[in-house]
């Protein structure tokens, strides 16, 4: 099951994917179950979608830091959408004291080769780079919290196949930073 977080023009929708029948998805939205479907895409930017047998149409275009503009029936939303994690990645801090961050309450399952923020904080570094081959428990990046500054281990031995962040970047607990194949 995967698990989602949507902003929508600045409001929270927790959203659940609780399976596919077909080209259907059950989605659970705010405690509240919908069968959609995404019937046709027109292009790269315009959709068809259907929700519990409603239609509509939309236009996506993407902005800064991963936030979507979706127009629909005239009107402008603002949308920016986040896997949630179950388990956060293990933090070593400069003391090389290895931490590991609590569990979530919501019980999601972590996806192998993502590495997640354990904590909110801002990037201070970057120590590797995309195509890079890393081994668990090596640093990929520092990021400050409370003052402190903490190193973020992979989880898995692999080559780094995608940096989500860049230095200075503010990112939440969950916030996926890096993929790791």
């Amino acid at each position: 099951m995967t698990f989602y977080e949507v902003s929508v023009n600045g409001q929270l929708q927790k959203i659940k994917v609780l399976g596919e029948n077909g080209d259907f998805f059950n989605v659970e939205v705010n405690g509240k179950t919908v069968r959609m479907r995404l019937k046709n895409s027109v292009n790269a930017r315009n959709y068809v979608l259907e929700f519990d047998g409603e239609i509509f149409h939309a236009e996506v275009e993407k902005a800064s830091n991963g936030v979507l503009m979706v127009k629909s029936a005239g009107k402008t939303f603002e949308a920016q959408c986040r896997r949630i994690f179950h388990e956060q990645p293990a933090i070593m801090s400069h003391t090389s004291k290895t931490i590991t961050a609590k569990k979530t309450t919501n019980n999601l399952r972590s996806e192998k080769g993502v590495v997640a923020a354990p904590i909110a904080g801002r990037i201070m570094m970057l120590k590797k780079s995309v195509g890079e081959e890393v081994k668990k428990g090596e640093c990929l990046c520092i990021l400050e919290a409370m003052k402190m500054e903490n190193e973020i281990a992979a989880l898995d031995s692999g080559i780094l196949k995608e940096i989500r962040i860049r230095e200075g970047a503010i990112v939440n607990k969950g916030d996926v930073l890096a993929i790791i194949e």
